[in-house]
């Protein structure tokens, strides 16, 4: 009887260190399933920052990029207006340009319009 408790109690420990070294491997599974995924999400969020700050940096360059932009509009627009004004106001002002001087004053202003490299069109405007 005491030998057949003693296999009994063997089986059973044997079992248990069984029982044992299985749940260690599924916690050690667990445990770098677990690594990984953290890894996973910290090297998305060094990404996502990476490019939220590239996409800050690019923001912040266009943005002064357009207020320059605006800013040299206005300054053009402005000197325009100042021109015209300077042009209207003078006497004689109402007096027809000559043929020559009117395709010219076109011929420049067709040039100014166009954008570089690209051959001026013919600028026709009735009257005057």
């Amino acid at each position: 009887m005491i030998a057949l408790l003693l296999t009994r109690w063997r089986l059973v420990a044997a079992g248990a260190a069984v029982l044992a070294v299985v749940a260690l491997l599924v916690a050690l599974q667990h445990e770098h399933a677990a690594r990984a995924e953290a890894e996973r999400r910290r090297a998305q969020a060094v990404a996502q920052a990476a490019a939220a700050a590239a996409q800050a940096a690019l923001n912040q360059t266009a943005g002064a990029a357009a207020v320059q932009a605006d800013a040299r509009a206005v300054t053009v627009t402005t000197k325009g207006q100042e021109a015209a004004h300077a042009i209207l106001s003078t006497s004689g002002a109402d007096a027809r340009l000559p043929d020559a001087v009117r395709a010219a004053w076109l011929a420049g202003i067709v040039g100014v319009r166009q954008p570089t490299g690209v051959a001026p069109a013919v600028l026709d405007h009735p009257g005057g």
